[in-house]
């Protein structure tokens, strides 16, 4: 019954996003060092995102080091982990995961119902089956400011 009103909640809000390729593609310059570091982010499946999240929950908080993005996010070069950290501007050596998640998600190889679903099931943070105003703004402000950290022309206001 939950899933089925998370994917009735997810089909409405369907309707209000442009669909999803054509924005994501007009994002990429895909010769660049950025894309070429970001790279492994993208395209990952349901099952592996929710994997990754659940490696995430279990952290002691939403901020993580260089080590815990390497194992969270199973990069298997180090040298591209480390050049995908610094694009997330770490700040006394940690960055926000929820602003890497979210635009993983949107850029994940799962129709654009499925995309929303899940973004809807890792924003709901108490577990109450609903997104709340505070779980929004969460989401709404990670997907902001992860994108604005590594797709070209996209700038998060301050």
């Amino acid at each position: 019954v939950a899933q089925d009103l998370a994917s009735v909640r997810a089909s409405r809000v369907a309707s209000v996003f442009v669909k999803m390729g054509g924005v994501e593609s007009s994002m990429w310059n895909q010769s660049s060092e950025v894309w070429q570091q970001v790279a492994h982010l993208k395209a990952w499946s349901r099952k592996d995102l929710i994997e990754a999240v659940v490696d995430f929950r279990m952290l002691p908080g939403i901020t993580v080091n260089l080590v815990e993005f390497r194992d969270v996010l199973k990069w298997l070069s180090k040298t591209l982990a480390e050049g995908a950290f610094v694009l997330w501007r770490p700040k006394d050596g940690k960055i926000d995961l929820m602003q890497v998640i979210c635009p993983m998600v949107f850029m994940s190889d799962e129709h654009f119902v499925s995309r929303a679903s899940l973004l809807f099931s890792i924003l709901d943070f108490n577990s109450s089956g609903t997104v709340n105003r505070a779980e929004f703004g969460i989401g709404l402000r990670s997907m902001i400011l992860g994108f604005s950290r590594i797709a070209r022309h996209f700038v998060a206001p301050p």
